[in-house]
């Protein structure tokens, strides 16, 4: 496999040009109803070719073809705005209009964005914001307010944009525009300089250093910043003995970094084994839910996760990891999408 992208509890692969998926995705039921359809086995995405990239989201997934198009299948247009390219027992790819020369894209909970060569934003349905994400009046697709852009990258009601300076600009995740108003603001993470990679979670995001050095920034609740607490924090912080990363993803409340050395850590929560089973300097913690109080763990430090292969690259989702090696095989940990197990010490996808 090229490429594996996790969104929610969906997965899909890219392989020679052709997308494949499993996991959760949508099937309008009835009137105004939807229901989810449990992909067990790898389906292909209908109407997709010559695939270049892809990104997957919660009952979405898009994909830039040929010179730099996108189409986008599953939940296209979230909530109000209806069910695209998703039927009984199919996925069928719905072009974008209006995207040319797009190199990257982002998908969060309620909106999507695409990078182009030339630096700039493009996004398209709900903004980027909680307060108007259920709104039933669809925003045009716009251009924001931000240029020299390198890397994007989406997760839940939070988008960052990291220029080519090594600045980062988020909205919804803290930054200083968390309090303008709701037009999608970005504004700098306070407290972080020299970036080379991104990566957004539900509530925070991480920056790859070129030293090989990660800093976090935003919600800590579960110990996703990394940084040996679980306090919240007004700005970037490190993560602490972490010196030598290559590459970082980030899920729901946890993030992961790929070493020099091929090794994957992890940290932040600890449910559903995507912390492996390492359980280094972990605590525990009871709170209440739907099934009364239950006891949950959290790793404020990263935790190395056991794989059967050499991993050259990682993808995580909201509560699974999959790493990939030099001859394209897969190995995941934690939830499984497949009928194959997952588990804490990763099995080949």
């Amino acid at each position: 496999m090229e490429a594996v992208e996790l969104g929610g509890a969906n997965l899909c692969a890219l392989e020679a040009g052709s997308v494949w998926c499993v996991g959760d995705w949508p099937v309008p039921f009835g009137q105004n109803g939807v229901r989810n359809q449990g992909l067990r086995k790898p389906m292909a995405v209908g109407g997709l070719a010559d695939v270049k990239r892809m990104a997957v989201a919660q009952h979405r997934g898009c994909a830039i073809v040929g010179q730099g198009a996108v189409e986008c299948w599953g939940n296209t247009t979230p909530t109000a705005f209806g069910w695209t390219g998703a039927s009984e027992g199919r996925l069928d790819a719905v072009a974008v209009p209006g995207l040319t020369d797009v190199v990257s894209l982002a998908l969060g909970a309620s909106g999507s964005c695409a990078l182009t060569s030339a630096g700039k934003v493009t996004c398209w349905g709900p903004v980027f914001r909680p307060a108007v994400a259920g709104t039933k009046t669809l925003p045009p697709m716009r251009t924001l307010a931000i240029d020299g852009v390198k890397q994007i990258d989406a997760s839940g009601f939070g988008m960052c944009a990291l220029r080519h300076d090594g600045t980062v600009h988020c909205t919804g995740l803290g930054a200083p525009s968390a309090s303008a108003p709701l037009d999608e603001a970005l504004g700098p993470v306070v407290g972080l300089a020299g970036a080379t990679q991104i990566a957004v979670g539900g509530s925070s995001g991480c920056a790859l250093h070129a030293s090989g050095e990660v800093s976090c920034w935003g919600a800590n609740g579960s110990g996703q910043l990394g940084d040996g607490t679980l306090d919240e924090r007004k700005g970037a912080v490190r993560v602490r003995d972490l010196k030598d990363a290559v590459a970082i993803d980030s899920g729901h409340d946890f993030s992961c970094a790929l070493t020099r050395d091929d090794r994957v850590v992890c940290w932040g929560h600890a449910g559903s084994c995507v912390l492996g089973d390492e359980h280094r300097a972990c605590v525990k913690k009871k709170m209440g839910s739907t099934m009364g109080e239950v006891e949950i763990e959290l790793c404020p430090l990263p935790q190395r996760i056991t794989l059967p292969i050499s991993p050259k690259k990682i993808s995580v989702g909201s509560s699974t990891g999959c790493a990939t090696d030099a001859a394209g095989k897969v190995a995941c940990w934690g939830r499984s999408l497949t009928e194959s197990p997952a588990g804490c010490t990763g099995s080949p996808l």
